[in-house]
Order: C-alpha cells, then sequence, then structure tokens
C-alpha cells in the first residue's frame, strides 16, 4: 500500500473506532512463519546453503496477526537477541513504563524496536532503529498495523502463555510457552525444557554442566546430549555427544579441548529407551560464554570529564591449586591497556582508574558471574579538535600458574570518544572583551566583575578593573582575578597599590585536600598561567598598568556559562544576558545592561570574603594505561613522561585533563601550594625525573617538529623544587657551558630576575593583604566616549595604524602564524589602534602581542595535531616562535626551553641589550610644541629600549639660529623621568621656553631643542628636534610646507608674538599693525597730548619761601609723560617729572609756563599763576610752610625768637611769670626781676637774702624751693636739662639753639625739617636719601620707573595696574601663581612641572585622587574627612568596624551577614528571639532562665511532666486526658456507670 494511501486509511480507522473491521477474518492478513518465533536461532538460516533470511523490507503495509504452529502468538515485549526471529536484526515491542497493551475492543499507538550490536562490538542496542506500530486487542488475539521496514529486520512472535489463552489440551503440553502435542508411546516423546550451561567446581577442576527439566511421561526415557562450540568463523564445531540416562551432562574446561574464551551450547533430545530410534524434538541451550567479559557502561562518551564504570566479569570461577579455601591469594590478575585507533600523535585518548585489575575467588558463581571487577573510564579532554576518535581497552595475556587461565587473551572492547567544543574568553588592556562564542565589546568601567561562572560545576572568577592610563579618557583595565574550583580558591591581584608602582601578589585563600591546581610562568614572568583540574586556566599576560586575562572553558562548561565571557553555546547573539541567563532586551543598550548586570556590589565578591565551598565528591585519580608512552604528554603539566617499566608494573598517574602548552614554563607551584599537597606529586614524579632529562638532553640535530607531539615545552619535573633558586642565577660563560651541557640547561636557564617578580603571601598574612578599593563605591556615571584624531599629544591614526601594523602583523608571531590566527590579526590590530587613541600612549601597541601568541597557542593546539600534514612547515616555524620569540631577537641561541641570550643580551627574547643605546621613535605631539596650548618644559619622549636605572638620563641642547642655519649650543644634562621602556619625560632648563629664548629664524619666533637618552649616562640615542613655538601667531607641524608659518594680521616684534591692536607693553603710544608693519612697531593713531592736573584752583607762596610743587599730568594713552619749562621768573626751573622749584623773593603774582609731552611726543602747553603773600611774623619771628596744608597752598607759621611768642611772636616773655618773689611784687626787668617786698616782711632781714634766697627767720636766709649752692645761686631742674641746655630757674631749662622742650630734648629748626629730615644746630636740616632743600622740602627721583610707571616718592615707583618693584618691572597676577608659579605678564602665570591652570592652582596627581581628595602638589593628595592613603582610595572608620566588617566609606561599615550597626556591633537573629530573649550574635538567642530553643520558644519545667504531659509554661505542664496534678502525676479515676 502506498505510504499516502496507508496514512489515510489509518486516519479513517481512528476517526471510527467502533468500526474494527481489522477483527473481522478478512481484515487481517496472517504472518504464520514458524522461524518468526523469539526461539528460533537465525544462525541455522545464515549457515545454509539458501540462506532464506526474513527481510520485512517488502512487507506490504497493513494488518496483521502472527501464528506459530497454527497457534496463536504476540509480538514479544521484552528486547530480543540479534540473530533471532529468522532475522539479524529482530523487532519487538517496546512498552514504556506508563504503556501496556491495549484492553479488549481498544488500539493504541506503539513503538516497535529493532535490535543491533556494531561489527566488532560488545554491546548490542535493543532499541538502534524505532517503527510506529498501531496494536489492537481483538479479544483472543492482537492484529498490528505493519509498515515496511528500512533493512534487511523482521518482526518477531511469541507464543502466546496460558493465562493469555486457553491452557494445551490434554494430549499437548507446554515447551517454553508452546503448546507441543505428546505423543503416545507409538509417537515422539516430548521435547525437554531448555538446557542451560552453568559451570561447577568439582575437586578443583572447572567444569561445564547442561541441564534441563523432564516432561513427565508414562515411559523410560533416556537423553542424548550434544556439546558445541562455535568457532571463530562462526560455525559451530561438535566438541562430545553424549547418550544418558542422566539429565545433565558435564564437559570440563581443560585448557585444551575446551579452552577460555569459547562460546558453548547444548543440545538435548528424549528417546525411549524402549525405542531408542523414536527421539523428541533436539531443543538447545542458550550460548555459554566461558571467560571474562568487559562491560563498558557506555560505549560512546564525550570529552566532558564524566566518568563512566566498566565491569569485568568472569564466567568462570577463579580456582587455585594450593589454597584449599578462599583465600586473599588467590586470584586472576589482568592488565589493561587502551590502544588509539588512527593517528597515534594526536596522545592519549582514553584514561582509566586503574590499568590492574584483580578477579578475586568467590564462594559461589551468582547469575553467571564468579567473580569480578570495577574501573572507571573517562575520555581525556584533550582541547584538540580531533574528530570523534575509537580507543580500544585491551587486556594483556593472562600470566598464571594454572593451565586454562595461562596466556589467556579476554576480548577488547571499544570506545567511541566524542570531541566536545572547548573555548576562549579573552579580556585584554581596555579591556576589550572576546566572549566564549566570539562577541567583542569593551567594558571601560570600573569596579568588581563576574568574568565566568559555570552552572554545571562550583567554578567563578571575579575580575577588577581599575582606571589606567588615560588622562583624557575613562578607560580601565583589568588589576586582579580571583578563581575558585570546588575547594580550590586563587587570588592574582595588584588592585591595592597605584597604578605602574604595584606589584602583583598571588596567593591560594584555600586550598582542596584533593587539589590537582598547578601554577606556572613564562617569558621571566611575564605569563602566569593557573591551572584547574577541571582542564580550565587563567592566563594573565602581565605589565605595569594591569594585567590581560585568557580563559579557557572546559567542555564540560559547554551550554553552563555565565558571566562578562558569554554563554559557551557557539552562538554568540545571546551572549548579553542576564543572571538568570535570559538574554538582555535589544531595545536599548543592552551592553551597558550587560555589564552592569555583572557588577559586584562593594564587599559581595570573592575578593572580600571567602566563598563557600559545597561538598564535592572525592576525586578519581586516572592512569595512562597506554604502551606509547613517548606520545602521551612528555610536556603536558599533569601527565608525566610514562617508561616501559612503569606501563608493565602499574599505571602512570594522571588527571583526566590534558593540559598542553606550547609556550615554554616553569612551574612555580611549589611557591605557592601546601607542602602536604606538594609532597603528593612530588612522591609520583621523582622516580621520573632522570629519565625526563634523558629525554630532553638529546643532541641538538635537526629535528621534524610536524612528527612530534605539539606540548614539548615543559620544564622538568625537578625544575619545579629548583624554581626559586634559579630567579637568581646570572651568567656563565661558554666554556663552563660547554663541561656540563645538562647542568647548564637546567641551572642556568634564566640569565637575569624576571619582568614581574609577584610575591606569594602566608596565610598569617592574609588578614592584612585587605584594602578598599574605591571603585566599587564610586557612582556608575554614563559618560561619552568620543575619542577623536589627533590625540592631544599629537598622535595620528595614519601614523597609529602603522605602528600597530609594525608591532603586531610584522612581529615573528604575526608573520609565522598568520595561517592560525586569521581575522583575529586584523582584530588585535584595530583593538591596538583604540588602546593607544584612548591612552594617547605609543607603548600600548605592544599590548596586542600577548593576545596573538595565546591565540595562536590555542589554534595549534586544536587544529594543527589533526591536520599536521596539511601545515606542514609552518607548524616548525610557529614552535620556534613561541619557544623563542622573535627567534631570540638574533642575539640569542634558541633551546629546549626558550632564549639563551648572548653576553650582553637578556630579556626573554634577548631584545634587551646591555650595550645597546636606546632609540627614539618620536617626540610628543610629532616634534611640536605650542606655548598658547601645552607645558612645553616636560616633553614625552617615545621610543624602546629605555631601561630605568640611577643613570638614565637625558640630553638636551639648544639650537641657535645663525644666519640661514641653525647651529648647536652647548649640552646639558636635563632632569628625566623614567615611565616605561617605551615612554621618558625630559624636562627643559627653566629658561626652555621663556619669551626671551626664542630666536629669529625668517623673523619667525621658535626655540628649537635637540634632545637625546641615555640608560647608562654614556651611550646616547639618536636625536629628535623638539620645536617650541607660540601658536598665537604661528602654525607649525608635519603638514606645513616650511614647518612653520606665520598667521595673518599678527606681528612679530623682538622675537615675540603680537596680535592686530597690542600695544608696546613699555610704551602705549606704539602699537602692533600688521598692515603697517610685522615687525616693528606702529604709532598709534589718533594720539591724545597729556592733561595737567592742579589740585587746586591758584596756587600760593609766602615771601622768602622755597616753593617745591609736584605737577600732575595724565595721557589718555597711558604713555609716559615729560615737564619742560617754557618761561617763568628767574631762578624756576621744573624737572621731567614735573617737580617746579623756585624761591619767592617777589611779592608780584607770577605766571609759569609749562610744556607737556608724552612718549610719541605730542605736546600740550600750560600756564599756572603763582601768587606770592608776605610774612606777617612780628619781633623778628620768621615764616616756615606750614605741613599740615598741602603744597602750594601759601600756608605757614611763625618761629619766634626768644622772649616773645604767640601765632605772629606777638607776645613778650618776662622773668616775672613764674612769681619768684612770692607774697612780694615782682618788678620786671631785662632778663632780670626784682621783689617789692611788704613792711611787714621787710623788717625780718636786715639786708636782702639775694635772687636765690628768702628770708625765714630775722636775719637768716635760706635757699628758695629749686635753688641750691652755697649762696642758693644755682637753680635746680627736675628732670635735668638735656643737650647742653642750661637750668636758669627751677625746673626752668634755656635751651641751645635747635632744641626746645622742657628738658631741650626736641630738636627745633624753624620752619621745621620735612620728609624725615634731622634737625641739626644752628636751625639747619639734614635731609634723607632723595630729598634737598633747608627743610628737605624738594624730592629727586633717580630711578627710571618702567612698564609705565610714575615715581612718587624717592626711587619708589607708582606702578601702573598689573605691575611692580621698584621700577614697576615685576608683572603683578591677581590672584597670585600658587605652587611656584611665576607671573611672568601681568595676571598670566608661568607653572612649575606638575601644576596648570589660571594661577598653577590645579596639581597633577596621576591616578588621580580619588573620594573628593583635592592634588594639592605634583602626585600628593589631601583627602577629605573620612579617607586615607596616597590617593584617597583608602575609607576611615573612627571606631572602626567590628565582626569582620569592612570600612567602605568615610565611618561606613558593610557588615557581614549577621550583623549589623554602624559599626556591625549589633547582632541579628533572623527568627526574633521570643520570651524576652536577647539577640547575642547572628542567628543566637540568650534565654532566661526558664526558656530555652534557638528562639527561645521552648518553657523549661524543672520537674519533667509525666505521662505524656506537655511543658506549655514555664513549670506549667499540660496534663493528657486522665492525668493531672503539677507534674501531671495524678493519674484521674473516671466513674463508669
Amino acid at each position: 500500500m502506498p505510504g499516502g494511501v496507508w496514512a489515510l486509511a489509518l486516519a479513517l480507522m481512528l476517526l471510527d473506532p467502533g468500526n474494527a473491521q481489522e477483527c473481522s477474518p478478512g481484515g487481517h492478513r496472517v504472518l504464520q512463519n514458524p522461524h518468526r518465533s523469539v526461539h528460533f536461532d537465525s544462525l541455522h538460516l545464515q549457515q545454509s546453503a539458501t540462506q532464506d533470511l526474513i527481510c520485512d523490507h517488502s512487507l506490504a503495509a497493513g494488518w496483521y496477526r502472527f501464528l506459530i504452529f497454527d497457534r496463536p502468538a504476540e509480538m514479544p515485549t521484552k528486547c530480543v537477541e540479534m540473530n533471532h526471529c529468522g532475522t539479524q536484526a529482530p523487532i519487538w515491542l517496546s512498552l514504556r513504563e506508563s504503556e501496556t497493551l491495549p484492553a479488549p475492543g481498544e488500539i493504541k499507538q506503539l513503538t516497535a524496536c529493532a535490535t543491533w550490536q556494531f561489527l566488532l562490538s560488545t554491546t548490542k542496542d535493543c532499541c538502534l532503529f524505532q517503527i510506529p506500530v498501531f496494536v489492537r486487542n481483538c479479544g483472543q488475539f492482537f492484529v498490528y498495523l505493519l509498515q515496511p521496514t528500512q533493512g534487511c529486520m523482521g518482526y518477531c512472535a511469541e507464543a502466546i502463555s496460558d493465562a493469555k489463552s486457553h491452557p494445551c489440551s490434554s494430549d499437548e503440553i507446554e515447551v517454553e510457552g508452546d503448546c507441543v502435542r505428546q505423543l503416545s508411546a507409538s509417537l515422539t516423546p516430548p521435547p525437554p525444557g531448555r538446557p542451560e550451561v552453568v559451570v561447577e567446581l568439582i575437586e578443583s577442576r572447572v567444569f561445564c554442566r547442561c541441564a534441563f527439566d523432564v516432561p513427565p511421561t508414562n515411559n523410560s526415557v533416556g537423553f542424548i546430549i550434544a556439546w558445541s562450540r562455535l568457532s571463530s568463523q562462526e560455525v559451530k564445531e561438535e566438541l562430545k555427544q553424549e547418550t544418558t540416562v542422566r539429565a545433565y551432562s558435564l564437559l570440563e574446561l581443560d585448557g585444551i579441548n575446551l579452552r577460555l574464551g569459547d562460546r558453548i551450547f547444548c543440545m538435548a533430545s528424549i528417546f525411549f529407551l524402549k525405542k531408542p530410534h523414536v527421539k523428541s524434538l533436539a531443543i538447545e541451550s542458550q550460548e555459554f560464554f566461558a571467560g571474562i567479559k568487559l562491560k563498558p557502561e557506555l560505549s560512546t562518551i564525550s570529552e566532558d570529564g564524566r566518568a563512566y564504570q566498566l565491569r569485568i566479569e568472569s564466567t568462570i570461577p577463579v580456582v587455585c591449586s594450593k589454597f584449599s579455601e578462599l583465600d586473599p591469594e588467590c586470584k586472576i590478575s589482568l592488565k589493561l591497556k587502551t590502544v588509539n585507533q588512527g593517528k597515534e600523535q594526536l596522545g592519549l585518548n582514553l584514561a582509566l582508574s586503574s590499568c590492574h585489575v584483580d578477579l578475586p575467588q568467590t564462594s559461589s558463581c551468582a547469575n553467571g558471574t564468579c567473580s569480578q571487577a570495577l574501573v572507571y573510564y573517562t575520555a581525556v579532554t584533550d582541547f584538540s579538535r580531533d574528530g570523534n576518535r575509537i580507543t580500544d581497552i585491551t587486556v594483556e595475556p593472562v600470566v598464571n600458574e594454572d593451565f586454562l587461565w595461562n596466556s589467556y587473551i579476554p576480548d577488547s572492547i571499544q570506545i567511541r570518544v566524542k570531541d566536545v567544543p572547548t573555548a576562549y574568553c579573552y579580556s585584554f588592556t581596555d579591556p576589550h572583551i572576546i566572549t566564549f562564542d566570539g562577541r567583542a565589546y569593551d567594558n571601560f568601567k570600573t569596579g568588581t566583575f563576574v568574568l565566568y561562572k559555570s552552572t554545571s560545576r562550583d567554578f567563578e572568577v571575579h575580575v577588577r578593573q581599575w582606571h589606567c592610563g588615560s588622562l583624557h579618557h575613562p578607560v580601565s583595565c583589568n588589576c586582579g582575578f580571583v578563581a575558585k574550583e570546588d575547594g580550590d580558591v586563587v587570588t592574582f591581584d595588584m588592585c591595592g597599590g597605584q597604578l605602574q608602582e604595584s606589584q602583583p601578589y598571588l596567593f591560594l585563600k584555600s586550598q582542596d585536600n584533593t587539589s590537582n591546581i598547578r601554577i606556572s610562568e613564562s617569558y621571566l614572568g611575564r605569563k602566569v598561567t593557573i591551572w584547574f583540574s577541571s582542564g580550565a586556566f587563567i592566563r594573565a599576560d602581565l605589565g605595569e598598568w594591569g594585567m590581560s586575562l585568557t580563559i579557557r572553558a572546559p567542555s564540560l562548561d559547554y551550554r553552563n556559562t555565565l558571566g562578562l565571557c558569554g554563554t559557551f553555546d557557539e552562538n554568540p547573539e545571546n551572549d548579553f544576558h542576564d543572571k538568570n541567563g535570559i538574554e538582555i532586551d535589544q531595545t536599548f543598550n543592552n551592553c551597558v545592561a550587560f555589564i552592569n548586570e555583572w557588577r559586584i556590589l562593594p564587599g559581595k565578591n570573592m575578593f572580600d570574603i571567602m566563598p563557600t565551598s559545597l561538598p564535592s565528591p572525592g576525586k578519581q585519580s586516572y592512569c595512562s594505561c597506554s604502551l606509547d608512552t613517548t606520545s602521551l604528554y612528555p610536556s603536558s603539566n599533569q601527565l608525566d613522561s610514562v617508561s616501559q617499566s612503569d606501563t608493565v608494573s602499574n599505571c602512570k598517574d594522571l588527571t583526566h585533563v590534558k593540559f598542553s602548552s606550547l609556550i615554554p614554563e616553569l612551574d612555580i607551584t611549589s611557591k605557592y601550594i601546601n607542602p602536604e599537597a606538594l609532597l603528593r606529586g612530588i612522591s609520583k614524579q621523582t622516580s621520573q625525573e632522570e629519565n625526563n632529562w634523558n629525554y630532553f638532553s638529546q643532541e641538538e640535530n635537526p629535528v621534524n617538529l610536524t612528527k612530534l607531539d605539539l606540548n614539548l615545552q615543559k620544564y622538568p619535573e625537578n625544575e619545579k623544587q629548583d624554581a626559586p633558586k634559579t630567579l637568581d642565577n646570572r651568567t656563565h660563560s661558554r666554556d663552563q657551558v660547554s663541561h656540563s651541557q645538562n647542568r647548564w640547561k637546567r641551572e642556568n636557564f634564566y640569565e637575569f630576575l624576571p619582568l614581574f617578580a609577584f610575591q606569594s603571601l602566608s596565610q598569617s598574612k592574609l588578614e592584612e593583604f585587605t584594602y578598599f578599593f574605591p571603585e566599587d563605591h564610586t557612582e556608575d556615571i554614563p559618560q561619552e566616549l568620543v575619542p577623536t584624531w589627533p590625540t592631544p599629544s599629537g598622535l595620528t591614526e595614519y601614523s597609529t595604524l602603522a605602528l600597530c601594523q609594525q608591532t603586531l602583523a610584522n612581529s615573528s608571531i604575526g608573520k609565522h602564524c598568520l595561517t592560525f590566527l586569521g581575522k583575529t590579526l586584523g582584530s588585535v590590530i584595530a583593538m591596538c589602534v583604540k588602546d593607544v587613541l584612548l591612552k594617547d600612549d605609543l607603548s600600548w601597541a605592544e599590548a596586542g602581542v600577548a593576545l596573538l601568541e595565546n591565540e595562536c597557542e590555542r589554534r595549534i593546539l586544536e587544529e594543527a595535531n589533526y591536520n599536521t600534514e596539511e601545515y606542514g612547515k609552518s607548524i616548525e616555524d610557529i614552535l620556534l616562535v613561541l619557544k623563542c620569540p622573535n627567534f631570540c631577537s638574533g642575539n640569542g641561541q634558541c633551546m629546549h626551553w626558550g632564549c639563551i641570550c648572548s653576553p650582553g643580551f637578556r630579556s626573554y627574547d634577548c631584545s634587551d641589550s646591555q650595550d645597546k643605546a636606546p632609540e627614539i621613535i618620536e617626540l610628543e605631539n610629532a616634534g611640536f610644541c605650542d606655548v598658547q596650548k601645552h607645558n612645553c618644559m616636560v616633553v614625552r619622549v617615545f621610543g624602546q629600549g629605555f631601561k630605568e636605572s640611577p643613570s638614565f638620563k637625558c640630553e638636551v641642547t639648544k639650537l641657535q639660529y645663525n644666519s640661514s642655519e641653525w647651529v648647536l649650543g652647548e649640552a646639558i644634562h636635563a632632569h628625566s623621568v623614567f615611565q616605561n621602556s617605551r615612554t621618558v619625560h625630559c624636562r627643559l632648563p627653566a629658561d626652555g621656553q621663556q619669551s626671551g629664548a626664542t630666536d629669529l629664524m625668517g623673523e619667525k619666533p621658535t626655540v628649537k631643542w635637540q634632545l637625546k637618552v641615555s640608560n647608562d649616562g654614556h651611550r646616547f640615542s639618536n636625536p629628535k628636534i623638539l620645536t617650541i613655538y607660540d601658536g598665537a601667531c604661528q602654525v607649525c607641524g608635519l603638514y606645513e610646507e616650511d614647518s612653520c608659518t606665520i598667521k595673518e594680521n599678527v606681528c612679530i616684534i623682538d622675537g615675540l608674538c603680537y596680535t592686530d591692536g597690542d600695544k608696546n607693553p613699555t610704551r602705549p603710544c606704539l602699537i602692533c599693525r600688521p598692515k603697517i608693519s610685522k615687525f616693528t612697531w606702529s604709532f598709534l593713531e589718533d594720539n591724545q597730548p597729556p592733561v595737567i592736573q592742579i589740585q587746586q584752583d591758584k596756587l600760593q607762596a609766602f615771601y622768602g619761601e622755597n616753593f617745591v610743587y609736584q605737577l600732575m599730568a595724565l595721557d589718555p594713552e597711558g604713555s609716559d609723560i615729560y615737564f619742560n619749562l617754557y618761561s617763568g621768573p628767574e631762578g624756576a626751573n621744573v624737572s621731567s617729572g614735573g617737580l617746579l622749584m623756585w624761591k619767592a623773593e617777589s611779592q608780584t603774582p607770577l605766571p609759569f609756563t609749562l610744556l607737556l609731552s608724552d612718549d610719541c611726543n605730542v605736546e600740550t602747553k600750560v600756564t599756572i599763576e603763582l601768587t606770592v603773600k608776605a610774612c606777617d611774623c612780628l619781633n623778628g619771628g620768621s615764616c616756615v610752610s606750614d605741613v599740615k596744608f598741602p603744597p602750594g597752598s601759601g600756608a605757614y607759621i611763625c618761629v619766634c625768637l626768644p622772649g616773645f611768642q604767640g601765632s605772629l611772636c606777638e607776645a613778650a616773655v618776662t622773668e616775672c611769670q613764674s612769681n619768684p618773689c612770692g607774697l612780694g611784687r615782682c618788678v620786671s626787668g631785662f632778663h632780670s626781676y626784682s621783689c617789692d617786698c611788704p613792711p611787714e616782711l621787710k623788717a625780718i632781714c636786715r639786708h636782702p637774702c639775694g635772687k636765690g634766697r628768702e628770708c625765714v627767720a630775722p636775719n637768716i636766709c635760706k635757699c628758695k624751693p629749686g635753688y641750691t649752692g652755697s649762696n642758693c645761686q644755682t637753680a635746680v631742674c627736675h628732670p635735668d636739662c638735656k643737650n647742653h641746655g642750661k637750668c636758669i630757674k627751677p625746673n626752668i631749662c634755656e635751651c641751645p639753639p635747635g632744641h626746645t622742650g622742657a628738658t631741650c630734648d626736641e630738636e627745633y629748626c624753624s620752619p621745621p625739617c620735612q620728609h624725615g629730615g634731622t634737625c641739626l644746630a644752628g636751625n639747619l636740616c639734614t635731609c634723607p636719601y632723595g630729598f634737598v632743600g633747608p627743610r628737605c622740602e624738594t624730592m629727586v627721583c633717580n630711578r627710571h620707573c618702567e612698564n609705565g610707571g610714575q615715581c612718587l616718592i624717592p626711587d619708589v615707583c607708582q606702578c601702573k595696574p598689573g605691575w611692580y618693584g621698584p621700577t614697576c618691572s615685576t608683572a603683578l597676577c591677581d590672584p597670585v601663581c600658587l605652587n611656584g608659579g611665576s607671573c611672568n605678564k601681568p595676571n598670566t602665570c608661568f607653572c612649575p612641572n606638575g601644576f596648570f591652570g589660571a594661577q598653577c592652582q590645579n596639581a597633577i596627581c596621576h591616578p588621580p585622587c580619588k573620594n573628593g581628595g583635592h592634588c594639592t602638589r605634583n602626585n600628593v593628595c589631601t583627602c577629605r574627612e573620612g579617607y586615607t592613603g596616597r590617593r584617597c582610595q583608602k575609607s576611615i572608620c573612627d571606631p572602626m568596624c567590628m565582626n569582620g566588617g569592612k570600612c567602605v566609606g568615610p565611618n561606613i561599615c558593610s557588615c557581614l551577614s549577621g550583623w549589623r550597626g554602624k559599626q556591625c556591633n549589633t547582632p541579628i537573629c533572623f527568627q526574633k528571639c521570643k520570651n524576652g530573649g536577647e539577640c547575642i550574635a547572628p542567628s543566637i538567642c540568650h534565654c532566661p532562665d526558664t526558656w530555652e530553643g534557638t528562639q527561645c520558644q521552648l518553657p523549661i519545667c524543672n520537674q519533667k511532666c509525666l505521662y505524656g504531659g506537655r511543658c506549655v509554661l514555664p513549670n506549667v505542664c499540660s496534663c493528657r486526658t486522665g492525668y493531672s496534678g503539677v507534674k501531671c502525676e495524678k493519674k484521674i479515676q473516671i466513674k463508669r456507670h
């Protein structure tokens, strides 16, 4: 029936189930070939000449019923062995757990399965092919809707049992489910039950026993039993035939006629003893295999790290003649080995848990098994795309004293290993991330992130990113990672220090007891790799800025990863996912959302807390059971080379993961792993040390590397112990090398210290190695990142692309591995260009080389083994480049472990010459510096070969322009700052960019310096020229034909640039007018004349005055003003500064005519009038100027002669003013007086007492008060008269000329001395510097005031705004220049190195100050309150955080789980304490005396409640029914009625 018609009929039948026409006699066909019976062995048909096998590929589709010998039959519902039912592939009906056959009248769709076993395989597949079958229950029988098969297969049938049909009739018996007619005595006897072959021991000899059931019969019977075995040609060979009356037969396994490995059958028939020729049907047993079977759990496995069981069973008991009873020493020892099919050089494919298996002696056999053993097998994860490979597990010939067992070889089995993909994730430089599935994106954010997390096992990687290398753009780099696999937690971290100052720390936070972790370094520490037992590894390529990371995911994580590295399912489109693995919506910026999704909150990452590990089952160890030891893993990290003797005796331990590296490595695990774990590994390796060295110390003849295993680059195992020592070795001479080749290789592989001497931390120091990572706490502010070319330092896209191509594409790895790198090379070059653009630093061009190395190694490991013939010679070159980068730069010899440098060279590629001078490639901004935009005092120099040393220096030489060429001046050594091997900073001398330092080259103001660099102070690099110019008037650069061109509308005068309209700083009437002259000053147009300024309306003087007056004038343009006396009275003069002087000897008003001119010679004539008034002092008094009034006012005061006083000296002074006569009357005379005494006083003294005495008693005189001496002639002054003054009366001093005052202590000149002049005797004044005249009234200014300043007082200039100093020559900056900056123009600061801004107020700190810190000077931060550290990166918590809390901000603690509070000192009980309980620790309650339990929820009854009573409150029992009392101790008597 055509398929379409069959389907239509089926559909109609299902639509009308009530009409079961297929149950009617004409509704189905009958299949009644007896060969379809499940008991029929098809091998008989295959051995016959016709080979008439049943093949249902031509069966017409339709309903069928089965009959066997005219009896109802059904399709079997259990698996049928191959070569039964008259076909090779029997088809049976498969019922799943929930499926049953249809009930009467019902129809069901079920599945039929075909059994098949592949050639040379010992495992059958019961359901290799599946066929849909509809089954209808017609009550007494089943019908089946069958369709043609795809190949030569046959549907099976099985006679239905009594439970399913009527019992056999009285003359029939059932045999194996079939009713067989029981003949009478004249007929054949009934057949026996199916014989069964078993083994048994008889006196330590092994026999096969054929036994069977005998059906009941009324006649005496005998038995014919025939033994046979299946030959290697699948033909049965008869061994023995026996006629017996016993229902069994024995046949000895003697190792000659019947041997181990034979497939044995026995056949039995019954005959009547009375009629021996009358025989029953012969019934044959099932096959009995005598020997050992290898039964794998699965015959097809994957490289996924999973373990599978291999059961080794013996159907023959183990017998030892010398042991009468069971003994552990009685056993059969088997040696297993693995043999790979195909290319042997691909390495090990399968590993076993043991290569040696013992089958022990057992007391009995059960279910056909007399002894068994269990071995585990697993696929070796080789990370190579080597296709699906087949490995045979074979058993070596048995060696045993028993003849039966000796030389027996059990049958081998085949295991097919499927290749499963592995993947790499890269996080390089900025970082640019390439996911496991190849999707590339940039993560410029800082903080801590989940890079890689497995959802199928306990594996996770956290990475930290800090700000690095850019002053202009927000970019970041990796600075550390923490990786966890099961109980192993490894940290490699440099985030706690400063950029370009930190050394990485590597330490194991935790270690599993079964740890197989390995740590290796390459290229003198430039690469550090952490290898995990799962096959995952993390490789850090170190730089001064941080590290780039390469992560390998093993195949067991396929479709089971989360994090920034993506999903690892070979679909890059879904790499951006959330924590649930769900793809992030594409409608918005999913990259930013994806990165934020995997940023870890502060204090929640593995850097800050110790992660908890789930209990992991013990790790199974595995063995290499291959005899091909040299092709296994002579260089792998975990798999040691295996000697022939090792394999014979026992297996060589290894992990199931093949750790392959083509880059030379030094195993440094011993520096970090705990000693106990290390000793376990060392004990396995010690015996192989010499063997390894013998292998690797061969003569260095040319080797065809393409025929070797690609994993030749691993240090010998004994290097693990010597690793720390070899780092300190120094270069040995070639003579020493020739004496001991091996010693030279082992001890002098590294000639110099590693590039990155990272450190380990002991467990005791781990607590100290905690730090605040401010990037975790910075607010995530989206920033536009739109860098443009050229960079701030002048780097162009074209030059950067050329450099990246030269560094990467033309590198040795780029050229030789191009076939394998493919498009990756272009991607890495693009990353290089972006790095330089963002960092503005050419030294980043080399960072991509490490990615090329890692990617090339990966591609070779994945593909080259599989396609060795295709790639041929190129693989040999690539291996050499990976071993010896740049072929040792031509400065060394390439050995097995890398470069051995020639004397005078070092580094992992011998590129670092101790004698070679460095090379300058380019100066910042292509060698041009604009003083208007940059601080040209510090020059960034790019090159190669720079080395930090005490003798490192820059040499700078200023060039002088002489006629038509630049001539070198004297070289000087300038201050230098080493940045890295490709960048240095050179500082020019203090006048390096000053305006006075420029030279005119064709009227162009430029300064040129030649720069050179030396590492040792002796050998200098090639020179490069730096051109410093003023961008105000020039355009300079690479694209100008004459290097520098003059702008339009500018002037260049005296080497300085001025724009149109700029005035001369010292002569304001001169101005820059480029249209008139570009190189000289032009006169200011429409210049206005000076204007005189008189302080009062009319000037006055008094007669006889030495008139001095300072004239004032103002120039509208600010020019200096010059005075000249055009006309005036005789003796008058005026200084150029405007000081008018004249002796007023006429009382007639006089005019003074003055000429005023400015710097531009514009004059103005001014006439002023001076009025002279008379001096009105009387009695010979003289007039002097009154200093209380301004000059020119004519005000004066009178200086009186002695004896006169008053404002005009009009009052005379007499001797009687002091009342010397007391009670008498004083009579004044010229300079004398006399007393006229009253009469009552005259009588007392007969004679006058005199001038200084008085009569105190008759005729007694006494000195008056104030007098002394013999005659009272001496007056007394208290205090004494000074300055030679004479005491003429009591307390009255007569002062000499020039002094005055009560005691003559005051100098006095009339008129007084002015401007600080000193009064001398004779009414003379001595004047201070800058003043002249009788009274120091005239000022003289001898200093020239610059920049428009005017002389205000002697030698003191009054400066114009913006200038100050004695001559106004110093510019003034307001606000002042800070941090050592100098003011070189008004309000224009010149800043020292490390500062910038209008006031030099901004310091440069690199990296920048964090957490709001202020950069106060070069790389010195002043922190806000609450922060500390060089970059204010550490928070301060006072008081400190307790109970493991971390200080994450000023006085902000991040508490561990279970604690809260400002200091994390308050415990949290997540289940609240009840009944007055107090929470004293996380989830720990302190209960009152009467309560207990985790929440204090359980009351305590001090006296136990009895008879099932329950304590419900403290000391309160709730009793069961029938009991009472405090303790429920009383039983209540229940009255019964």
